[in-house]
Order: C-alpha cells, then structure tokens, then sequence
C-alpha cells in the first residue's frame, strides 16, 4: 500500500463522498497527484464500507461534503435556468444556421417549457393566460409561438452582448 500523505488522503475522501468508484478514484490519483493506490486502498477511506478503516475526522469530512455534494445546487451550472436557455439558444441559431428545422422546432418547443412561469420576462399570470389556451392552439401556432419567445430571448442576449449578432439569415 503506498504512504498517502493528509491532502491525498482528503482528496480521496472527497471523492468517495462524491460517488466516485473506487476504480475511478485510484485513476484520478495516478493522473492529478502521481500516487499509485489500489481501489482496495481506497477502499478503506469509504466510511459506506465494511472495511473502512479511516476513524472519525474522515467520517466527518465524508459526511460534510456528501451533504454538500447532495444539497448545494446553486454550483452547478445546468441547474441553473438561465444557463440552460443559454445553451438552448445557441443550439437554436447552429440548428438554424445548419437548416435542421426539426431540431430548431424542438429546442423551440424546450425553451418553451424552460420559460413557462418566469417572472423576470412576463408575470406570471401573464404566462398562464398566454399559455392556458394552448389547447386550442395548433402546432404550427404554439412553434411560432415559441419561436417568438425564443428571439425575444435571443435579442435580449444579443443585445447584453452575451451572443454574437447573427452572421445572415437563411431565408435571404
């Protein structure tokens, strides 16, 4: 087994508490720090384990970041609405630019579902009224319906300067 000092001993802590195999662990501590251990000695820094044998401060460590790595959201990006309508709004235009209409058409239809409810862009009854009659709508009034949500969403973002000005429509 090798001699791990207390930083690789916390990292692999960290990474056991964040679902990591202990396979995959071994790897990442051959590649990021050079140390050669076995997933049987990574083993016994997993306090889920039967032959865990690191005591009690890395139970607590364990237990802290599981915590963390399961209730703090606010860190990942894709959980962030904003983000997404982000990435769905360039996946829009390179469909666009590409000609996939049916791909266009169906990040349309998600953006749609991302901006349901959002306060920032319209209140919310006003998402409700505008949307509680898509019964009646017909699939070609609800894309074109999304559609003008998704380039309002687009030209706000332009506008910020977050996305880059169109190169040229594919209509002209």
């Amino acid at each position: 087994m090798a001699k791990l000092a207390e930083p690789e001993k916390l990292e692999i802590v960290r990474l056991l508490a964040r679902f990591n195999s202990y396979a995959d662990v071994a790897v990442q501590m051959r590649e990021q720090h050079g140390v050669e251990v076995d997933r049987f000695q990574v083993r016994t820094y997993d306090p889920t384990n039967a032959r865990y044998e690191g005591g009690e401060k890395w139970r607590a460590i364990f237990d802290a970041e599981r915590s963390k790595y399961l209730h703090d959201i606010d860190g990942i990006p894709i959980a962030s609405k904003a983000f997404r309508l982000n990435e769905l709004g360039k996946n829009y235009s390179r469909a666009q630019r590409s000609g996939n209409i049916v791909l266009a058409n169906a990040i349309l239809a998600q953006a749609a579902k991302e901006t349901r409810g959002v306060s920032n862009m319209r209140s919310q009854t006003d998402m409700q009224n505008e949307f509680s009659s898509s019964d009646e709508l017909s699939p070609e009034e609800m894309r074109n319906e999304a559609r003008s949500i998704v380039d309002a969403m687009l030209g706000r973002a332009r506008d910020r300067g977050v996305l880059p000005q169109p190169e040229k429509s594919l209509a002209a």
